[in-house]
């Protein structure tokens, strides 16, 4: 099903329900990774989604901290998330990967990120998180 937000493509998924809320999201040019919670689960779910030439599409999901999805077959290469709770007291959390810092703000006590074009093998490259207050 297509959706014009990716957030309300994550929505749309199985299992959701009335009480299911969005509590962190991360938009690239592409892709974007959604963190859902319902009071029925015992933890957060990472939904991707895809950008299609009408909307948004939901690509797979998983409970996971980290995550590789391959996006393209052509090339080898995938999109890159990692998500979890933020340190109390946190509004952001800056992440620098391959020389490049990402600002990533602290939504319902969560943070999300999402990186595109990335190769299997360098998904433990190393990555630096930095907490703001």
């Amino acid at each position: 099903m297509v959706s014009s937000t990716p957030e309300k493509a994550a929505l749309a998924g199985d299992h959701i329900g009335a009480d299911t809320r969005v509590i962190a999201s991360a938009i690239a040019s592409e892709s974007a990774a959604i963190i859902l919670m319902d009071p029925r689960w015992p933890q957060p779910d990472r939904v991707l989604c895809l950008r299609s030439g009408a909307g948004w599409v939901e690509w797979g999901s998983g409970s996971g901290g980290t995550s590789w999805s391959l996006i393209d077959d052509g090339t080898g290469l995938g999109v890159l998330v990692s998500w979890g709770p933020a340190e109390p007291g946190a509004s952001a959390v800056n992440v620098t990967f391959h020389g490049e810092t990402t600002q990533v703000p602290v939504t319902n006590g969560h943070w999300v990120w999402i990186v595109e074009g990335i190769r299997e093998d360098e998904i433990d490259d190393p990555a630096n998180f930095e907490w703001v207050s």
